[in-house]
């Protein structure tokens, strides 16, 4: 079991703002370099690569609000941050891998509960990544990663219930869940065939797990498992996805071309960008490793468990 280290984390909340605006300003005044066009009911977006921002029209940040310290009282340190959620009352909550738990945080950022211990019975979670999404009602859903699990909480961060996240019938791998529309508490999660080449499949569950739709098949990702652990090893070319907005982005790591699917799995978007993706070379290679090798010691996996592939 991994303890926490001594090395914490300041968690600090931000706000975005624009020079000059008196609220925040979702688009640049610039004009827009490109195309938009309908095929079939399918919007297509074509953007020819010239920059929108002008000089002074780039993003500020102003701290809002800071919690946490280097050294002191225990509800207040942090080992390893995951998930972040901001309560409708403004409270905030934050999960903490490396220390097995969920903190309660009230708008002023002072500490009223932690809720979590390690270990894999109720109440309990593991000691991977801890992911925090938000339902209605502000109910919470943290993934246990390590645990293969799912944990409801109420807004107060009493333990509603617990579900199984494991890979179904067919399926060798469950991957992170991500969460959808707050308003309506569904949340979608993605899993790996058995066959390497068989499409992904994306569900669409509640709060709760239970499973209430297919969503769509997404392309495999082309990638090894180094011997009988989950590490992984990426190729140039991977198939990524990720839900946005409501809506699951599609796309290859090699290209500038991203589709967007709705919840229902029909293709509404296609947005490109003219321009030529540049190769990988060794070096680019050889820092990426480095990166994942430093990610792998820090969760706990000797150099001989570490698999490496080019």
């Amino acid at each position: 079991m991994k303890q926490p280290s001594p090395l914490f984390l300041v968690l600090s909340l931000w706000a975005v703002t624009l020079p000059g605006c008196d609220e925040p300003r979702s688009t640049p005044v610039s004009d827009w370099d490109g195309v938009l066009w309908d095929s079939a009911g399918i919007k297509i977006v074509e953007n020819f690569g010239t920059p929108l921002w002008r000089e002074g029209e780039s993003w500020e940040f102003t701290e809002v609000l800071r919690i946490g310290v280097a050294e002191g009282s225990e509800e207040y340190t942090f080992g390893l941050i995951t998930g972040l959620a901001v309560l409708s009352d403004r409270r905030v909550v934050v999960a903490d891998a490396m220390g097995h738990h969920v903190k309660y945080f009230s708008p002023e950022g002072i500490h009223e509960r932690t809720v979590g211990t390690y270990g894999r019975g109720p109440g309990d979670f593991g000691s991977r990544k801890l992911g925090l999404f938000q339902g209605p009602g502000d109910t919470l859903v943290v993934l246990d990663q390590q645990n293969l699990r799912g944990h409801t909480l109420a807004p107060n961060g009493t333990w509603l219930g617990s579900f199984s996240a494991s890979p179904r019938d067919g399926y060798w791998r469950a991957l992170l869940f991500w969460n959808d529309d707050p308003q309506t508490g569904h949340i979608v999660s993605r899993y790996r065939a058995e066959q390497w080449e068989d499409p992904e499949t994306v569900l669409h569950h509640d709060v709760h797990g239970a499973v209430l739709d297919t969503v769509v098949r997404v392309p495999p990702a082309r990638s090894f498992a180094a011997g009988n652990s989950d590490l992984e090893v990426f190729y140039d070319g991977l198939p990524v996805s990720q839900l946005c907005f409501g809506v699951l982005v599609t796309g290859n790591t090699d290209q500038y071309r991203l589709l967007w699917y709705e919840l229902d799995g029909t293709l509404s978007r296609i947005v490109s960008l003219a321009r030529e993706p540049l190769e990988m070379t060794d070096e680019d290679i050889s820092v990426f490793m480095q990166g994942y090798e430093v990610r792998w010691q820090e969760d706990g996996y000797s150099p001989q468990g570490v698999g490496r592939e080019k």
